[in-house]
């Protein structure tokens, strides 16, 4: 698959945590937010990794023991209970594709529920 990222997509201040990611226009249930390469795998209790910035954009790999860092816009989500966007993993090709579950209006913050196993 191709890398992808949706039209419309801008960083800007979130009143959940920081900064977040937004959309300028509608995203509908099931579209493809963004198709982005794996960049980074890294221990779990890697401690110069989990000391560092990197952190706060590092997904859960399948085997439990290690993390994938978020390139693109995905690295700036923030976390909510009830998340409008999910994520799946190609293994094989270390790619990652976000999903939206949920319709996404446009202004509205893109989130994922950063407690979830990655699948």
């Amino acid at each position: 698959m191709r890398l992808y990222r949706a039209e419309g997509l801008h960083i800007q201040k979130s009143e959940i945590h920081g900064y977040g990611v937004f959309t300028d226009t509608h995203i509908n249930k099931g579209d493809i937010v963004e198709v982005l390469p794996i960049i980074q795998k890294v221990k779990h209790n890697d401690k110069e990794y989990c000391g560092s910035i990197f952190t706060h954009s590092a997904f859960p790999y399948l085997d439990g023991k290690h993390f994938w860092h978020a390139s693109g816009y995905m690295g700036m989500l923030n976390h909510s209970s009830t998340p409008n966007l999910d994520w799946s993993i190609d293994y094989d090709a270390d790619i990652a594709t976000f999903v939206a579950i949920k319709d996404i209006d446009k202004d509205q913050e893109i989130n994922i529920n950063y407690e979830r196993e990655g699948k």
